[in-house]
């Protein structure tokens, strides 16, 4: 399948209009799914899959420069995703009167993050942990974004980070230790 959007992919920035349509249906399922996965764990009830992953799928339609195969492709609507979430509930937050920003540390970050009942602060929360591990080591928070946002499996994102799994899996362990020690070892840290 991957390969095949791929094909459609370039034939699409041919010009094809049916290929656009082709990976429409293929892909917008695949979006959609990542989207209802990170709702469903973060009690945005307000946020729709199928709203968010057509959001989505409008902006990669605009960035089609940004990817060349399916893989980039999916890597960059989980990054859209992951995206989109945090606009929602910084224009939520700033809607409630009287509210501000909690500062947390990143400790508490990475236990919320796989929270079943993770809140909107939470989700900032892990928002700011994820933009300090990128300050640390941006490949580790791009496959912490890749395996934890885009279910992507070390292989898969050691593919699209272009290292070899024995990196990527180096890589993996490394942000795992650092957002477990940030956040504690609670089961909740990816």
């Amino acid at each position: 399948m991957d390969r095949s959007i791929t094909q459609l992919i370039e034939q699409w920035k041919a010009g094809d209009s049916a290929a656009e349509n082709a990976i429409c249906q293929a892909i917008l399922p695949r979006i959609r799914n990542m989207a209802k996965l990170q709702l469903a764990h973060k009690s945005q009830r307000t946020l729709r899959a199928t709203q968010l992953a057509g959001d989505v799928f409008l902006e990669l339609r605009n960035s089609s420069d940004a990817f060349a195969n399916s893989t980039q492709l999916m890597s960059l609507a989980a990054r859209m995703i992951r995206l989109s979430i945090m606009d929602h509930i910084r224009e939520r937050m700033a809607q409630k009167r009287g509210r501000e920003f909690e500062i947390v540390s990143l400790d508490y970050a990475v236990d919320v993050a796989q929270s079943e009942t993770t809140s909107s602060e939470d989700w900032l929360t892990l928002e700011r942990a994820l933009s300090e591990l990128e300050g640390i080591d941006i490949r580790a928070a791009k496959l912490v974004e890749l395996r934890y946002f885009a279910g992507m499996t070390v292989d898969e994102a050691a593919s699209e980070l272009q290292v070899s799994e024995a990196t990527a899996t180096r890589i993996w362990r490394f942000a795992r230790a650092h957002l477990i020690q940030k956040l504690g070892n609670t089961g909740l840290a990816p």
